[in-house]
């Protein structure tokens, strides 16, 4: 796909959250009765997760803008199940099946068999689950349910692993405990909050949570917009013109909420209404962020640091080499074919010298929702031309991407 310098004006509404669909399907699978979920994101990933409820024995009816599943009543699934590109769909039901009865065999694409399970399945295997792994990646089986009522778990590489535990955790009552400091937290909070709202009790604690044995109850959700999504169309605000995204709840619990906070830190011109944000062209400034609990959100932020004027330092990085794509290295390398300062240092921190104008470029996604998106933006933000290698990535979080950015004006072929 080429990508020419353009103006983004407009308004437009954000794709739902695709961390809270996820969530709200499965709770809706593990709840008695009939939930609703209504303005859920339909992706590739979010559609996977619904295929696995229904191979667990949910009834899923789809209509306009809304699913109905009728939970409680499960079984192990007859077929393994594939979880094609989604770590979030493996990571969770993972957890949910070690606390069910029967062997659940899972499986996904050859970038998700990339993906690391390791701490998740030890955990597991050291609190009596049976576990059959070849080296700590997919494919792999979990047999339940698991009969100890505490667990131990590293929570320094993802906090999906931690989500899939608490998920499971009210059929038998779980303490979880964390051996290393939890990355990612804004996440857990989010997995806390949502079953709270379906009707479990759940204790915080500094290194870990208590849930307690318990029923979930059926209910109605409406799935808020989702602003890890909106940042890249506010970055094209920033960087371009004047967009306003609405939709975005501001109370809401998302960690990636964050980027507005981030943003006015680099000195972007926002308004906020009600649940609207308008982002406006700006001239920024280099700013100093650690990343640990908001990691998805470094490649536009970085994008956005290399039009800023003066240094820019991204920590708390790390973990994102294992993500679809190394994404340290390919952020690098798509903005460095674009003209700009970057490098990374030994700790995976990340140094952009800003204020150098980009020029269009054959980058590469890296297969990459993420890294596509952002090198969109960069694109239109840049001289010329700049041609994407592979832009089909962005289908497994936000399909509707390149049309909602034609719509606001940019030049796309």
């Amino acid at each position: 796909m080429k990508v020419f310098f353009s103006s983004l004006n407009g308004f437009l509404r954000a794709p739902a959250s695709k961390s809270l669909t996820h969530r709200s399907y499965l709770l809706a699978m593990l709840s008695e009765g009939v939930s609703v979920i209504e303005n859920p994101l339909v992706s590739e990933d979010t559609e996977g997760t619904l295929k696995a409820v229904q191979q667990f024995g949910a009834a899923v009816k789809k209509t306009d803008n809304m699913v109905t599943i009728a939970g409680g009543t499960l079984h192990s699934p007859d077929e393994e199940i594939n979880c094609g590109n989604s770590a979030s769909t493996m990571r969770m039901l993972a957890g949910i099946a070690a606390q069910s009865e029967g062997i659940v065999r899972f499986t996904g694409d050859d970038s998700l068999k990339k993906r690391p399970m390791q701490p998740l399945l030890s955990a597991l295997s050291s609190a009596g689950v049976p576990v059959e792994m070849y080296d700590g990646y997919a494919p792999f089986s979990v047999t339940g349910p698991m009969k100890q009522q505490e667990i131990a778990i590293s929570a320094e590489l993802s906090s999906q692993f931690i989500s899939g535990l608490m998920l499971g955790a009210p059929r038998t009552g779980l303490t979880i405990t964390f051996t290393t400091p939890a990355v990612s937290k804004p996440y857990l909070e989010m997995t806390a909050r949502m079953m709270e709202l379906f009707g479990a009790e759940v204790r915080r604690k500094n290194t870990g949570y208590i849930v307690k044995k318990g029923a979930y109850r059926a209910r109605r959700i409406t799935v808020p917009g989702d602003y890890s999504s909106a940042s890249y169309l506010l970055a094209a605000g920033v960087l371009t013109g004047k967009v306003t995204v609405t939709g975005l709840n501001p109370g809401s619990f998302q960690g990636d909420k964050a980027v507005i906070t981030y943003l006015a830190e680099f000195g972007a011109k926002l308004s906020i209404s009600g649940e609207s944000v308008t982002a406006e062209k700006s001239s920024l400034h280099g700013v100093s962020l650690d990343l640990t609990d908001t990691p998805d959100l470094f490649p536009i932020l970085a994008v956005c640091a290399a039009f800023a004027k003066g240094t820019s330092t991204f920590s708390g990085i790390s973990r994102l080499r294992a993500k679809e794509s190394d994404r340290v290295a390919a952020v690098t390398a798509f903005l460095k074919a674009m003209g700009a300062d970057i490098s990374i240092d030994a700790d995976d921190t990340c140094i952009i010298r800003g204020g150098i104008a980009l020029h269009g470029a054959k980058v590469s996604s890296a297969g990459d929702h993420r890294i596509a998106m952002a090198a969109c933006i960069a694109g239109l933000a840049a001289e010329g031309c700049t041609e994407i290698d592979d832009i089909s990535c962005i289908a497994v979080s936000y399909p509707s991407f390149l049309q909602d950015i034609r719509n606001l004006g940019a030049k796309l072929e």
